[in-house]
C-alpha cells in the first residue's frame, strides 16, 4: 500500500465528512501545516497509531484507508442487517418476501466477514511492512 493512496483516501473520507484541515488538525493535537503536509505528501511517512486515530476521527476503519482510493464512497456506509430485519418486522413485511430479505442479509453479513478478514490481513502485511 502506497503512503499516497492512503493520504488520498484521508482527504477524500475527510472532505466528504465536511471537516476542514484546521479541524483535523485540532483533533489531532497537531498544528495545521503539519497535517497540511501530511496530505500533501511532505511528510514522508506515518506511523499505523496515528492513521488509526484518523480512522477514528473519521468514523471509518483503518482499513478503509488503506484500501485503494477508487472505491471508496458513499456506499460504504452500510445498513446494520438487525435493524433492516426489525424496521421489516415492524412495517409488517413478513412471508416470502421476508425470507427471501433474510437470505439477502446473510450473503451481506458473509461478504462484510469476508471484507473483514482481508482489511486485518491488509492491516498486518502494512503493519510488518513498516
Amino acid at each position: 500500500m502506497e503512503l499516497n493512496a492512503i493520504r488520498c483516501n484521508i482527504k477524500k473520507l475527510r472532505k466528504s465528512a465536511g471537516i476542514t484541515q484546521r479541524e483535523m488538525a485540532a483533533k489531532l493535537f497537531i498544528e495545521e501545516r503539519t497535517y497540511s503536509k501530511i496530505e500533501r505528501g511532505e511528510q514522508k511517512s506515518m506511523d499505523i497509531r496515528f492513521v488509526a486515530s484518523i480512522a477514528d476521527i473519521l468514523h471509518t476503519k483503518i482499513c478503509n484507508l488503506l484500501k485503494d482510493p477508487d472505491p471508496l464512497g458513499p456506499q460504504q456506509v452500510a445498513t446494520d442487517p438487525a435493524m433492516v430485519l426489525q424496521e421489516n418486522h415492524a412495517c409488517g413485511i413478513d412471508g416470502p418476501s421476508r425470507t427471501t430479505d433474510i437470505a439477502g442479509e446473510i450473503r451481506k453479513l458473509k461478504d462484510e466477514i469476508k471484507e473483514l478478514i482481508l482489511c486485518q490481513k491488509e492491516t498486518l502485511k502494512y503493519l510488518k511492512s513498516a
